[in-house]
């Protein structure tokens, strides 16, 4: 019996230093084996606690670097891999850091695909990933160490393999591009398998939104300015290099055509983009302008990558009032972009539609302030407009028609006051060049309220000569209508007169500044039939019987108040006038006085030919009538 306990005994403190000698050797195994599995993936692996579970090992605290990228670190917090297929199962808490362009990185990351791609009847690297679950990530890039690097910021990402299918999320995500900010909250991704590769076949977010992160001038390295492709056509052309804005415009179609291409690589044949909440923040001619919220949407079609922009369902009203007209059915206004797509046999032009409406400006998101718009609760905008860009960044191409109602705009540069109240409305065919040479108009209408401007021709410019073949038609309309329609603040003085009668004109502008002597053709036809009928008392003639002030501006262009009429120091009474200083005046400023009916048409088409063939302003034309009404 003592020699059965003793070999037991012996036997069980053998096995505990055989167990604890195994054990001990656990961690060093497995570590050794993970960075052995790592370097045949080309990473270097490092991992400071290795702990048996249940459902496998788990290991604690590791760190990757890749060689050939060494741009990239990668941390993990937490890393469960299976017994059996010693595949990684749950990967929770991490980091990924990436420094360098993202050519270099790019570059560095294709290098080690290629060398490192699964070998085949590699199981585990082929189907690697089955029921694989990542949380808790977050993902940090910049290009460089100045504090204007391009970067992306990604927290709370995540990724699970279902089936045939990745599925990336993220809480939130910002990136910076130039001048450019793009975030998202609550983005979620969604890759499958298409003709082999992996590709995107879902995409949404909770919220999208872009923003300018600097304002300012024009900006050569601007990411819609062209930057270094522009520089090199404006620098290397073995040709005359192009206008600036032509070879803006040109890198613009350029870039944008490229990244429509690696989008279309990137995404399925019937991928579903679809980003709620999208709003945009930019800066136009100095003021800011935001719009929001939207639904940010994009769909391929044959040859072409279609982007669309359209505000968030609920927002836009079925049925609208709209000044005092009959209820009118009101469609959601509908921003989209077409962008051809690369390999075509003939580069195709970049098309913009905004279609839609009437709706409010506010659904649009704009704020009463933005670029000087107030009451945009009050202004409705709708428009079934298309603009065009060739790839040669030579012209733009505008057609269509559109209106905004009872617009309100508050600019300082515009008139001190609001102008309040403005029904403007325009349709028609405009080209225009791009380097300032050529706009073509084909019958393209203006209106301002019940005014209406008709434009038909165009205008060629060859260096400093102009070639004009310009005809307008103004159709006939009451003079009270023409003052309703001007907004009440460029007209202020006029507050309180009332007109009869009606005007109309039609006319034609044909001249060659080149040829100013043998290609002159300039004049028009119409009725002016205008008579005030009531005045306020500010502007009757008895106001100028007695002393009046009046605000004049020196040669330095500051305003300045003066004292005229009756009683002032030089003031003349018409009797004490010489008996010549009539006719003088009437020779040196307008002979024609007593035969014209307030303009002389006949001394303005001579002061045009004349200012045109100089190119510069050289001869007035303004006559008795007109100067006295400037000058009260």
């Amino acid at each position: 019996m003592g020699s059965v306990r003793s070999r037991f005994w012996i036997a069980l403190v053998a096995g505990g230093l055989v167990g604890g000698t195994a054990v001990g050797s656990f961690g060093p195994f497995v570590r050794a084996r993970v960075a052995e599995r790592a370097a045949g993936l080309g990473a270097e692996a490092q991992v400071r606690q290795v702990v048996p579970t249940w459902d496998g090992v788990e290991l604690r605290d590791v760190s990757l670097a890749f060689p050939g990228i060494p741009g990239v670190r990668v941390w993990v917090g937490r890393l469960l891999i299976g017994w059996q297929d010693h595949r990684p199962r749950v990967i929770a808490g991490g980091r990924v850091v990436a420094f360098g362009t993202l050519a270099t990185l790019a570059r560095d990351v294709e290098s080690w695909r290629v060398e490192h791609r699964p070998r085949d009847g590699d199981v585990a690297a082929s189907e690697g990933g089955a029921g694989l679950a990542a949380s808790g990530f977050e993902v940090h890039w910049r290009s460089g160490p100045e504090n204007n690097a391009d970067s992306v910021d990604a927290t709370g990402v995540s990724l699970m393999r279902q089936d045939e299918k990745f599925v990336i999320g993220s809480r939130s995500f910002d990136a910076s591009r130039g001048r450019f900010k793009v975030s998202a909250e609550d983005a979620r991704m969604v890759l499958g398998k298409d003709d082999g590769r992996w590709r995107v076949s879902e995409l949404s977010t909770r919220t999208l939104a872009f923003a300018e992160t600097a304002h300012g001038g024009e900006d050569e390295s601007h990411p819609l300015g062209g930057g270094d492709c522009a520089k090199s056509l404006l620098r290397d052309s073995p040709v005359e290099p192009p206008h600036p804005r032509v070879a803006r415009t040109r890198c613009l179609h350029r870039e944008l055509v490229r990244l429509a291409g690696r989008i279309d690589a990137l995404v399925t044949s019937n991928v579903n983009v679809r980003a709620h909440g999208t709003r945009a923040k930019l800066t136009i001619a100095g003021e800011p302008l935001e719009l929001r919220p939207g639904t940010l949407s994009l769909a391929r079609e044959t040859g072409t990558l279609v982007v669309s922009l359209e505000p968030e369902p609920g927002l836009a009203s079925d049925a609208t009032e709209l000044s005092g007209q009959s209820t009118a059915k009101s469609a959601a206004l509908k921003l989209s972009v077409r962008i051809p797509l690369p390999g075509a046999s003939a580069p195709a032009p970049i098309v913009a539609e905004l279609k839609g409406g009437p709706v409010r400006i506010s659904m649009l998101g704009v704020r009463d302030g933005d670029v000087g718009l107030r009451h945009v609760d009050s202004a409705y905008l709708e428009s079934d407009a298309r603009l065009e860009v060739p790839a040669d960044g030579s012209a733009v191409v505008m057609h269509g028609t559109g209106r905004v109602r009872d617009l309100s705009v508050h600019h300082p540069r515009l008139a001190a006051a609001p102008l309040e109240g403005i029904d403007l409305a325009w349709h028609g065919d405009v080209t225009m060049a791009l380097d300032g040479s050529r706009i073509e108009i084909k019958k393209t209408e203006v209106d301002l309220g019940s005014l209406r401007l008709v434009l038909d021709g165009r205008v060629l410019r060859k260096g400093d000569d102009l070639d004009v073949d310009l005809r307008f038609d103004l159709p006939i309309v009451t003079c009270q209508k023409v003052l309703e329609s001007v907004p009440r603040a460029l007209v202020s003085d006029l507050s309180g007169i009332a007109f009869s009668g009606s005007l109309a004109a039609k006319g034609r502008f044909r001249f060659d500044t080149a040829r100013i002597a043998t290609i002159y053709d300039v004049g028009w036809d119409g009725a002016l039939g205008c008579r005030v009928t009531a005045a306020p008392d500010s502007l009757k003639p008895g106001r100028f019987k007695s002393i009046f002030r009046k605000t004049v501006y020196t040669p330095g262009g500051e305003p300045k108040e003066m004292e005229f009429g009756p009683g002032t120091n030089d003031w003349v009474p018409y009797g004490a006038l010489g008996p010549f200083m009539e006719t003088a005046v009437l020779a040196s400023e307008d002979g024609r006085f007593p035969r014209h009916h307030g303009f002389d048409q006949e001394a303005i088409v001579n002061s045009i030919r004349e200012n045109l063939a100089a190119h510069r302003f050289k001869r007035g034309a303004s006559t008795i009538s007109m100067q006295l009404a400037k000058n009260l």
